[in-house]
Order: structure tokens, then C-alpha cells, then sequence
């Protein structure tokens, strides 16, 4: 993934399930979302790399400044306890997550 590009106002939900995004790629995600995040709602991010390297921590970073995502769905992605703690930090800022989704 080089460029996301998306009509503002157009796109509410982002599925990523299953597109193999490793940790460059959750970063592009979510630098697009922490920045031009107007529309997004709800976000897929199942069976891809974001417990890999630094792939959570982008996510919870993303979680401190983003409200607008509302729902955020996170299943089969190689996060173990210490992910869970950066990812726990993001989401302990974020006043507009509505609902929460992981399993393993």
C-alpha cells in the first residue's frame, strides 16, 4: 500500500481483514487516520501482522487522536500481553470508541 486515497465524507467503514498489512503498512493506515480522519467509523483489521514489530503500537497511537473511529475490530493479528498494554494505553485516550473487538 503506497497511497490511500478516499473521497471525505464517502467512505464509514475500512476493511482490512485478511490483506496481509504488516507493520509498514498498518503505519500508512493509520498516519492517514490520525491525520485526515473525518468520515471513518468503523474499522476491520482482522487476520494481518499488527502485533508484528511495531504494527500495535501505530494503532494505539492512531487510537490517542482519532475519534472519529467509532468501532474498531481487531481478530487473528500475533498480538500478545505486551501489545495488548500499548494498545490498552491508545484506547484508555480515545473518547469515541462505541465497541472493541480482539480475539486470538
Amino acid at each position: 500500500m503506497i497511497h490511500l486515497h478516499l473521497s471525505p465524507y464517502t467512505v464509514t467503514d475500512l476493511d482490512f481483514s485478511s490483506c496481509g498489512l504488516g507493520p509498514i503498512g498498518i503505519k500508512r493506515v493509520c498516519d492517514f487516520l490520525k491525520s485526515n480522519n473525518q468520515s471513518i467509523t468503523t474499522m476491520y483489521m482482522c487476520h494481518n501482522r499488527i502485533g508484528a514489530g511495531e504494527g500495535v503500537k501505530e494503532v494505539a497511537d492512531m487510537m490517542k487522536v482519532n475519534n472519529t473511529v467509532s468501532k474498531l475490530i481487531i481478530q487473528s493479528c500475533q498480538i500478545n500481553a505486551v501489545d495488548c498494554y500499548h494498545l490498552s494505553k491508545g484506547l484508555a485516550q480515545n473518547t469515541g470508541l462505541l465497541s472493541f473487538c480482539t480475539l486470538e
